[in-house]
This record gives structure tokens, sequence and C-alpha cells, in this order.
């Protein structure tokens, strides 16, 4: 998968140019064993990334580090698993895309998990990455639509903000969550001329949105990218916001750490503690359209830079 280029704390959610000459995927009546031409177009256009060992088991692929586990399933009905295992952040699923007919997995020479297409429109590929997975849409034509939607797994809420990446986040209780991030859409036809396309969000759903134009030569290949960086967020109402603003944060700190599962309440403390100071920085708490305020620390911080403060809806 080509020399790496590792993103940590992030999850990843793209397109990536497709730029082929001697390489076709070809329309099938039926599912047929391209598994290695798919695997041969990601390596030649996706974006470098470090690879990780699978371990076949009866029902999925599975590759582990020492944050994370992830689980590619054979079954192409099956969802794609991130299990934190150096945290008790919650596990992350994600269906492959619901426009794509695609039949079960088979395993490329370089570790690419291939779901060949039943209909001749798209092919997936999975990728087990150093720091997560990488899923892979492969388009032939106009056929295939322009949409791809992303169904998370119960219990996981997406936020869009305004640089167009999106916030995954996972309740686990309190108003505490585990998070990732879908860096910004992009997208490249055949001759790695530029797509328009962007993401919108509803509940545990990810759309992604190509806008071809007439110009546009497919295939296009669309990249999804989940990588095993986590964030325990709190989330403060304006009363509490009012607390801090007074001075409280001992009785703010208190109550993170209450609800902080095992995170430690010396990140709970050092979060209020910045939150004071954010407030102070600002010169006010959050107001209007977004009038709640969410401090994040990295799962594994142990003091230092990392911590964040924004006001959400």
């Amino acid at each position: 998968m080509k020399n790496p280029n590792r993103r940590t704390l992030t999850i990843t959610l793209a397109a990536a140019a497709l730029v082929v000459s001697t390489i076709a995927i070809t329309a099938p009546a039926q599912a047929s064993d391209n598994t290695g031409e798919v695997a041969a177009l990601v390596e030649q256009v996706a974006p470098a990334v470090e690879g990780a060992d699978l371990t076949a088991t009866a029902t999925a692929f599975t590759a582990t580090d020492a944050a994370a586990s992830v689980s590619i399933p054979k079954d192409s009905d099956a969802e794609v698993t991130i299990n934190p295992t150096a945290n008790s952040a919650p596990d992350v699923t994600v269906a492959l895309p619901v426009e794509a007919n695609v039949a079960d997995a088979r395993t490329a020479v370089d570790g690419t998990v291939v779901y060949p297409s039943t209909d001749g429109k798209t092919s997936d590929a999975v990728q087990a990455t150093a720091d997560g997975v990488r899923l892979q849409t492969v388009s032939t034509g106009a056929a295939a639509g322009t949409t791809f939607t992303y169904n998370f797994g119960s219990g996981t809420s997406l936020v869009a903000n305004s640089d167009g990446s999106v916030d995954v986040l996972s309740a686990s209780g309190n108003g505490v969550s585990a998070s990732a991030n879908v860096a910004p859409a992009w997208a490249y036809d055949a001759t790695g001329a530029a797509v328009p396309t962007h993401y919108t969000v509803q509940g545990a759903t990810l759309v992604q949105t190509i806008s071809p134009t007439p110009s546009t030569v497919y295939p296009v290949v669309a990249d999804p990218t989940l990588s095993f960086g986590w964030n325990i967020y709190w989330t403060f109402s304006q009363s509490d916001q009012r607390i801090l603003a007074a001075g409280g944060a001992g009785a703010i700190a208190a109550a993170a750490c209450e609800a902080s599962v095992g995170f430690g309440c010396v990140a709970a403390g050092a979060a209020a503690a910045a939150g004071v100071a954010w407030i102070n920085e600002r010169g006010g708490i959050c107001t209007g359209s977004r009038p709640r305020m969410q401090i994040a620390i990295p799962w594994g911080w142990t003091g230092g830079p990392g911590i964040t403060m924004k006001c959400i809806a």
C-alpha cells in the first residue's frame, strides 16, 4: 500500500483519483473475480498508507495494533468494526455503501479485501492500515450513481463541521463520547481531474455526493478511511459554563470525573481548567445557535497539549 503517510487521531472519508491506462474494470452481468484488478487500481491511485497484516477467521479478516482492532467481514452485508483495545471507548461500526451491489469478500495478494460487483457498476475494496481501515468504492460509470451512503452503527451520531469534515461521536453514557473525524471529501476522475464532492449527515448516516461534469471521465474511486484515534468529549450546558466562568472548575471537574467512565479524573480536572481559561479568553460562554461548550482530550492523554474546545449546537 505504498510508503506510510499516516494520519493520527482521525477518521478520514474521501474519494481518490483514478488514473488508469492499461487496467480496466469490466461490467460483468454477475460477480467476477476482478480482485486483482480492483486492488491494483487502489494501489495506483489512493493516498499512501501503511498497511497492516490480516488474519483470517471463519467470518472476517482481522488486524490488531496497540490502539484497536479492526474486523473486515467476509459477508458483504455485515459491518466493518473498529474495537478500541487500549481504552473503554465504544466500538464503531460502518456498513459498505448501500448503493453498491457486491458479492462476498475475496483477498488480493497485497491484503486488500475486495467485494466484487454483481451488476458491473461498483466494486468495494477494504484495507486494514496501521492506524485504521480504508474502504474504497470503485465506480465504473454514471450508472453507478452520484451518492454513496455509509450507515454507522446504533449509538453513533455524526456532526458536520464548517470545513467540510465530520465528527463521529459514540455515546458512552453521561454525555461522554468517544470520537473520530472524517476529513473533508475529495474526488478525482480517471484523468486526474477534480470532481466536486461533499458530505451531508443525518443522525448516524453519512452521504458522500459527487457532482460529475460533462468532462468527467470514469471510473472514479471513493475512499473512506477510518483510523484508531479517539477523543473523550465532555459537553457543558450554558448553566455549566456559567459555573465555570464563576470559578467553579472544581465542581465541574467532579461532575466530569464521575461521567468519565474510567477515563481519569486528572484529565477531567484539566478539561475543566482549560474550559475556564477558554471562556475567559473568548470573553464569555457559548451563545446563539451553538450554545453548548465541548471539551475534548485524546484517549491516553497524559498532560501537555491536546485539549481542544469549541461551541456546538
